[in-house]
This record gives structure tokens, C-alpha cells and sequence, in this order.
């Protein structure tokens, strides 16, 4: 690994700690979100097993357990569902809550610098910094769960 890829592998790391500051707050939903992924996987790993089984039954005509199977098929994804809902609404409150720390934090900071800066650049300018710089620091957590589902899916295809 060369040193640039290494400065950058390095900044990363610190980038994700500075951010995590503004999402302490909501870390708790952050966390639910990571428990919803992982029952998700569970979930769709065992759908298929459920399914193999519907197509066994019906083959071999045992028309009981078909409907037993296909219940135990319609149970599950109405609970992947259900999780998946429940992670959207874990996702979203993450987040506003993080978005809205940051653009408190670059407010408050803008409202720190000289009057010279004002007269320098337009008000238009702070405003688009506060609204795209807090929305690109905050879609590193958004990133980052990605790569944990990503991650946690892939395991679960191979495990099943």
C-alpha cells in the first residue's frame, strides 16, 4: 500500500470519528438499525429453505404440509416487512438527527467569522455550505450502513 492510499485509509478513519460526534445523539437508532439488518438476513436465509421445502411438498403431493410451508413462507415475509419498515424509520431518525447536528454546528461556526467574510462572499454562500456540506457529512453513516447490510446479506447468501 503506498502512502497516499494509507493517508487516505487514515483520514477516513478520522473523518468517521469527527462525524460520530454529531450522531451520539441518535446512536441508539443507529444500533436498531444494525440488530433490523441482521434479523433481515436471518429472515432471508431461511425464506429459501421454507420454499424448497413448498416445492418438495408439491411434487410429492402432501398437500398439508404445503400449506403449512406456505404459511411458514407468508409469516416470514410479512416479518421481513415489518423489519424492513421499522429499519426505514430507524434509518430516517438517524438521519434527521445527525443532519440537523451538523447544520447546527456549521451555523453556529458561520456565525463565528469576521464581517470582512460576509462582505467577501455572498449570503447564498454560507446558506449552500450549511445545506451540502452537512448532507455529504452526514451520508457517511448512510455509507456505512449500506456496507453493513451489503456485508451481512452477502454472509447470508453463503451461509444458506
Amino acid at each position: 500500500m503506498d502512502q497516499t492510499q494509507d493517508r487516505q485509509k487514515w483520514e477516513t478513519i478520522k473523518n468517521i470519528k469527527k462525524s460520530y460526534f454529531f450522531a451520539k445523539e441518535s446512536r441508539k437508532n443507529f444500533i436498531f438499525y444494525i440488530i433490523g439488518s441482521i434479523l433481515i438476513c436471518i429472515v432471508g436465509a431461511v425464506v429459501p429453505l421454507f420454499t424448497a421445502q413448498q416445492i418438495l411438498n408439491l411434487t410429492t403431493g402432501f398437500w398439508d404440509q404445503l400449506i403449512l410451508a406456505s404459511l411458514g413462507v407468508f409469516g416470514l415475509e410479512i416479518l421481513r416487512n415489518t423489519l424492513n419498515f421499522i429499519n426505514g424509520k430507524n434509518e430516517s431518525k438517524f438521519y434527521r438527527t445527525t443532519l440537523k447536528n451538523i447544520q447546527i454546528n456549521i451555523a453556529s461556526e458561520i456565525l463565528k467569522t469576521n464581517t470582512s467574510d460576509f462582505n467577501k462572499k455572498s449570503s447564498g454562500y454560507f446558506i449552500e455550505r450549511i445545506s451540502s456540506d452537512s448532507g455529504k457529512i452526514a451520508d457517511i453513516f448512510l455509507s456505512i450502513n449500506d456496507c453493513v447490510t451489503n456485508i451481512i446479506t452477502n454472509a447470508g447468501i453463503l451461509i444458506s
